[in-house]
């Protein structure tokens, strides 16, 4: 443990408490104590057991016992001491958590905890909650980042910015979380919070906490807005915080929480951020051990799943299996299964009633409680007892087909090993309009079910104009549909196929080969209701597995028919004796007509295969019209199955009767249009029509496993494996000789139907087909001529069919009985009661009675007869009654009328087309002149004026509140005045003209005749400045020039011989010697020295001497380059070798400052012939040259640095020897041995000076040749 650093005069006490219970005895172990523990052998940790210190409760408790005098003894002698010491041999963490340490070692007493709250909470004021955002540093997706920018350029209306996809982005990440409103209240309530918080740990200074504020904040808000649920008053929050001391101390445990990701905190990991953040502290592994252990203390007696569903506001209902194995309680789900376990803190922190969820065998739903109750008070209360009831049916439906699949299936366990289906519901809103215009918004306003549950949990999509859509294999999305109804049930049960069709529905056989998975769905597991004149269809094959349908069905009656899988085939094998009996019916009404009739009343069937690439052996139902030649050929039942015949009224699409069907298309196969054809593919399956078809046909004959799933499944690959398997070896897998065997069987039997309301016998059966057709006929006749779809309002064989069917459906109770007599007596048993209709109480509102105010209108009971009709056979009643009831006399309700007139109200008034005046607006205009003016009208504003005047009773109270808004702006008058200059001047600037370069003849006599030199000039620049008078912008005069020389004009000098021709092989005199110089640091004037040092040797005149690049100041050798420029402008590079050192290695010398030795001498002054060997002119020249010295003025050496110089370099060594230097004209050709010069006064410059013209004389020499 660390020590305390103490301000002198403090007193700091570093210690910490722990509550241990050893049986009775309850011991606070201080640090007064903790020696005294430790010299014991004491050692306390979490993971070491009282019993490895103590063998029994009882010596421990005698030992503390005997410690207590001691300790009493102890505790003041320990406060008054400088500090306080622990013995090492107690564990650090048990005694005070490190980052506790770390915070204490700060405290000190004379900081109050009002002056550290008031500190902290000026702190944490200034975090707000977007600047989060960077701290979290959140990863967006792709797929998040294309949908803000489409929803930012739909309101834009132009793209948007990086900037603003930026900014909208944070605020999608930071609403995502839903911690706004958490950390709003926390920052509004951090007096009570912080006190709190201090008063439980007043050891931390407020600088500490300051700097751990945004960890601090974000565990505060991720507490309040997840953990605020309480157990008898306990809030789960403060648990965690006040409830463990033994784990962290509540602002250690903030601290530990708010050290988290983005992913963290949001609320799809919220039961992962409890294991990884808070199991810690409170030590209980999962959310839902420290719910159950939180209830084993405060609710001993309730369920965690009644708790939950008391505890929040979602409306969850538990669907209720027949199976006795099944538990659909949520609460377990969610316990049990790891992808719904981060659902249940979202749904305990639900704001309101906003989210519904059903639990059943292997689903559950969620959807918004907003998309069906209306939240306006006058509908609400209605909407929702309707919202209520659906939502329980829905639940019974659910169930039920997961209960019908779990009887029937033999892949059944896998409806119960855990992996639930979430199905989640529409976004749409309550209200009228398209689902697209009341689709909820994903951010920003929406509703609070989608912000606080939707969303956050990645549950949230955007519209799509779809019924429902299934993706990988646990998730359902609903969009055009509502769950809550019967469309809703049927995508319900549509989706789920296409997640359980390979594993469950088809014993685990999978799909056919080359069937999609709409053909699975759509038209056969898929369960609708398909009662006349409610569903979408027609009436088509499909097995209600979801419904209980009443009067009109022509389906069973409820999912409970099927108890087992061989009452499908019971019930199957029903429908098709009426199917099979019926579509006989309509064949021979229709093969009596003539060939151009029948030509109209049948379509043939063919295969057509799939053209699509690597569709091998898939085909396509192709329907189409017969010509009178085939019509000619069609004169039994067999010639129809034979040739592959279909009724004409069959639509397989819309309203088509004739065309082709597409591979896993949405195609349902009708149930009373005959498809008489016995098709099939031996290399592959039907199309999708005849393969739903004859799936149920084989379902009929064969039954479920055998049949059904034989045929549709990838049990077999093909339509040739499939059928000789499955079916009797009579048929020798032909499904044409199956189809004209199932019929043979059906009319054998005509004669023993059982009689009906609509015939008694199968001839008057046959005659009423014969008149449907001919009126079917008739109206598909004219269809034809008119050009009209053949099957348009073609219905009388339809509905013939269809009354019959259902006549069956009831009187044989879902075809548990046979539509078949079997000499029975046929009679009937009537029942007639007459009851009291009791008066009804209807409770109404009245807008022109006041609140406090009601009024009744007494009603009179009434009388209804009813009569109940059985069908029996040998006196035992058969299905359904027929039940007709007849009012005797009408009963009136009493009604009620309750005031809802407010006494205390308020009449608000709202006018909103207040025009706001048009103001005038002067503006100065530079673009006009003085004197002119444009005047731009403006536009009337308008505004919306709402005045509210408090009533009582209808009576005015007091002055009424005005409030004015803005509904389109003001736009005022402008009156531009001009401020331009009507008498002005243009001035026109361009400071890049260029001079031109002019050329330049001169006379040269160091050229020889003939010879011509020529030195490029350079362009000069000059600025010219045009002043143009005007009047109202027109030129008035001629311009005034101005020019000004930027850069002067340097002219081509053309240098042209005059010198007299040499003869061969002359000689001349060596050009340059440079030496190998060595200075000081502390020289003045270095580049004085350098020249000085450089001796000219040339019959050149006006020589300049310059440093080419940067004088070296630094220590070490160097090499300078130093230009020679003679008179025609030529010039030579010569490199100077030079050495500096440092002042300290300077030679002491015995002359003292002001000794006349070192002045300089009057001889050193610079002389005024630069030919002359000087110690301040390094331009000399022979004395054979003296008549040509005509030295420039540039090349003078100045007094001043001359005496710099020799000033400064009196005690300097020059080291002179020769160097190699590069020139434009040669390399000196020898080298010289080092000669070191003392420089001492005139006589050491004179001397070097002097050994310098000896050099130069011997060391270079150059041949010039002519030209």
């Amino acid at each position: 443990m660390k020590k305390l650093s103490l301000n002198k005069g403090e007193k700091i006490i570093k210690y910490a408490l722990r509550k241990y219970s050893f049986g009775v005895v309850s011991v606070a172990v201080s640090v007064c104590f903790f020696t005294e523990i430790a010299s014991a052998s004491i050692l306390i940790n979490e993971n070491t057991s009282i019993q490895e210190t103590y063998s029994t409760n009882e010596d421990l408790s005698e030992n503390i016992t005997q410690k207590e005098d001691y300790v009493s003894d102890e505790l003041d002698k320990n406060f008054v001491e400088e500090e306080t010491s622990i013995t090492e041999s107690i564990i650090q963490d048990e005694v005070i958590d490190e980052k506790e340490d770390e915070a204490i070692e700060e405290y000190a007493f004379n900081e109050t905890v009002e002056e550290k709250i008031q500190k902290v909470k000026q702190s944490f004021k200034e975090v707000k909650y977007d600047d989060l955002y960077t701290i979290l540093n959140p990863y967006v997706s792709l797929w998040d980042k294309q949908d803000v920018k489409n929803q930012l350029k739909k309101e834009l209306g132009v793209e948007p910015t990086q900037d603003q996809i930026n900014e909208r982005l944070k605020s999608f990440c930071m609403d995502k979380l839903d911690l706004r409103k958490s950390f709003e209240y926390v920052q509004n309530n951090l007096d009570t919070i912080l006190k709190k918080l201090f008063d439980n740990d007043p050891y931390f200074s407020s600088q500490y906490i300051i700097s751990k504020r945004n960890e601090i904040l974000i565990a505060l808000s991720y507490l309040e807005r997840n953990y605020s649920f309480d157990f008898k008053g306990e809030v789960a929050k403060d648990l965690i915080l006040y409830n463990y001391p033994q784990s962290l101390s509540g602002f250690s445990a903030l601290m530990d929480i708010g050290e988290v990701s983005f992913s963290d905190l949001e609320l799809k990991n919220t039961a992962k951020t409890y294991e990884k953040k808070i199991a810690p502290i409170t030590k209980d592994n999962t959310i839902f051990d420290f719910i159950e252990n939180s209830l084993n203390k405060y609710y001993p007696a309730m369920s965690a799943s009644e708790w939950f569903k008391d505890r929040s506001n979602a409306y969850i209902v538990e669907a209720k299996s027949s199976n006795q194995n099944v538990d659909t309680s949520f609460y377990n789900k969610m316990k049990n299964d790891p992808k719904l376990s981060d659902h249940l803190i979202p749904l305990l922190s639900l704001s309101q009633d906003n989210i519904y969820v059903i639990s059943t065998m292997s689903t559950v739903s969620y959807g918004l409680v907003d998309t069906y109750v209306d939240r306006k008070e006058s509908n609400y209360n209605e909407s929702k007892r309707k919202f209520e009831a659906d939502l329980q049916e829905t639940a019974n439906k659910q169930e039920e087909f997961l209960d019908f699949w779990y009887r029937i299936s033999n892949k059944r366990d896998t409806l119960l090993n855990g992996n639930n289906i979430i199905i989640i519901d529409t976004m749409r809103k309550y209200g009228e309009g398209s689902t697209r215009d009341l689709w909820a918004p994903k951010y920003g306003e929406t509703l609070s079910g989608v912000r606080e549950f939707i969303t956050p949990l990645d549950f949230y999509s955007n519209y799509m104009f779809v019924d429902g859509e299934a993706s990988g294999d646990n998730l359902v999305k609903l969009y055009l549909s509502k769950t809550l109804t019967d469309r809703g049930q049927s995508t319900y049960t549509h989706e789920l196929t296409h997640l359980l069709d390979k594993k469950v529905w088809l014993n685990g056989y999978g799909r056919r080969t080359g069937k999609g998975a709409e053909t699975f769905a759509t038209g056969m597991f898929e369960s609708l209701n398909n009662t006349v004149g409610l569903s979408e269809y027609e009436p088509i094959f499909n097995l209600n597995l979801a419904y209980k349908l009443g009067e009109g069905r022509v389906q069973n009656a409820s999912p409970n028919r099927f108890m087992q899988e061989s009452d499908l085939k019971d019930y199957m094998q029903g429908l098709m004796d009426v199917i099979y009996t019926l579509d006989y019916a309509e064949a021979i009404s229709s093969l009596r007509r003539t060939n151009s009739e029948k030509a109209i009343l049948f379509n043939q069937l063919e295969l057509t295969p799939e053209k699509a690439p690597n569709t091998e052996n898939k085909s396509n139902d192709t329907f189409k019209h017969i010509d009178e030649s085939i019509a000619s050929t069609l004169n039994t039942i067999d010639d129809l199955i034979e040739k592959n015949i279909v009724s004409g009224r069959l639509k397989f699409k819309g309203n088509a009767t004739v065309g082709t069907t597409e591979q896993n298309g949405y195609y349902v196969a009708p149930l009373l249009e005959p498809i008489y054809a016995g098709i099939q593919n031996d290399e592959g399956s039907t199309g999708e029509i005849t393969f739903k078809r004859y799936a149920y046909e084989l379902l009929a004959e064969y039954g479920y496993s055998e049949g059904m799933v034989s045929y549709v499944s990838d049990k077999y690959s093909n339509d040739k494996e499939a059928l000789n398997a499955i079916l009797d070896s009579k048929y020798n897998g032909s499904l044409t000789e199956f189809k004209k065997d199932m019929f043979k069987r059906r009319i054998d039997k005509l004669s023993d139907l059982k009689e009906t309301d609509y015939f008694k016998n199968y001839e008057e059966l046959q005659q009423l087909m014969n008149e449907a057709v001919e009126k079917d006929l008739k109206m598909m006749e004219s269809n034809k001529t008119n050009s009209q779809p053949m099957a348009q309002n073609v219905k009388e064989v339809q509905k013939l069919k269809t009354k019959i069917l259902q006549w069956y459906l009831v009187n044989t109770n879902d075809f548990t009985t046979s539509i078949y007599n079997s000499k029975v007596i046929v009679s009937e048993d009537k029942e007639v009661t007459e009851t009291e209709i009791p008066i009804e109480v209807i409770n109404r509102e009245d807008s022109n009675l006041w609140e406090d105010e009601t009024r009744t209108e007494p009603g009179i009971s009434g009388s209804i007869r009813t009569t109940k009709i059985w069908r029996t056979e040998n006196g035992v009643r058969v299905g359904e009654p027929i039940i007709n009831q007849e009012i005797i006399r009408e009963m009136v309700p009493t009604i009620i009328y309750k005031g809802t007139k407010k006494i205390y109200d308020e009449i608000v008034t709202v006018d909103d087309n207040v025009e706001i005046p048009i103001i005038e607006k002067v503006i100065e205009d530079p673009n006009l002149y003085i004197g002119e003016e444009k005047r731009v009208e403006g536009k009337a504003g308008i505004k919306k004026v709402t005045t509210i005047q408090k009533t009582n009773k209808g009576q005015p109270v007091g002055e009424p509140i005005i409030n004015q808004e803005i509904i389109r702006e003001m736009v005022p008058t402008v009156i531009y005045k001009g401020t331009k200059k009507i008498y002005d001047e243009i001035v026109t600037v361009d400071d890049n003209v260029e001079i031109p370069i002019i050329e330049k003849v001169i006379e040269d006599p160091n050229l020889y005749i003939g010879e011509e030199k020529r030195v490029e000039g350079k362009a000069g620049i000059k600025k010219v400045t045009t002043i143009q008078k005007t009047n109202k912008g027109q030129p008035v005069g001629e311009p005034i020039i101005n020019q000004e020389i930027i850069r002067e004009m340097v002219p081509t000098i053309i240098y042209k011989g005059t010198k007299a021709l040499p003869t061969q092989n002359e000689i001349y005199p060596a050009e340059v010697i440079n030496g190998n110089l060595e200075c000081y640091d502390d020289e003045i004037d270095l580049a004085s020295v350098i020249l000085n040092n450089i001796a000219i040797n040339d019959n050149s005149v006006n020589v300049r001497k310059e440093i080419i690049g940067d004088i070296p100041t630094t220590v070490g050798e160097h090499t300078v380059i130093v230009r020679v420029t003679y008179e025609d402008n030529s010039y030579k590079d010569v490199n100077v070798s030079v050495r500096i050192r440092s002042k300290q290695d300077r030679p002491n010398t015995d002359n003292k400052p002001g000794d006349d030795s070192n002045k300089p001498n009057e001889d050193n002054k610079p002389n005024v012939d630069n030919n002359k060997p000087n110690s301040n002119n390094s331009t000399n020249g022979s004395s054979n040259n003296k008549k040509d010295d005509v030295s420039s003025d540039n090349n003078k050496p100045n007094e001043n640095d001359s005496e710099t110089v020799d000033k400064d370099n009196s005690n300097n060594y020059v080291e002179v020897k020769p160097n190699t230097g590069n020139s434009n004209i040669g390399n000196s050709e020898d080298k010289k041995s080092q000669t070191k010069l003392p420089q001492t006064g005139v006589e050491g410059s004179l001397t070097m000076l002097g050994l310098l013209s000896l050099s130069i004389g011997s060391a270079l020499s150059f041949r010039k040749k002519k030209k």
